[in-house]
């Protein structure tokens, strides 16, 4: 799980918001929470920026056989515990 800091999770859903991807609507229950949903033009960009990443991940992958890729991700996971 990536740890980001409130002000930083602010500061990019509102350039997000600047540019007509995201909106904010408060939680009915609750009006300290803020929810974040995807526009329609923000909507249009997933599945081009799914494909885009799947594409960069296995380029990063490439010639790395199934049974290292577990191992890197356990590996990985691990370093990611030891500093939280």
């Amino acid at each position: 799980m990536i740890k980001c800091e409130a002000p930083t999770v602010t500061n990019m859903v509102k350039a997000l918001e600047q540019k007509g991807l995201v909106y904010r609507q408060c939680d009915e229950k609750d009006g300290r929470i803020s929810r974040v949903y995807l526009t329609p033009e923000g909507r249009d960009l997933e599945g081009p920026v799914y494909e885009r990443w799947r594409k960069q991940q296995n380029k990063l992958l490439a010639g790395i056989a199934p049974e290292e890729r577990m191992l890197i991700r356990r590996m990985m996971k691990q370093m990611e515990e030891n500093l939280f």
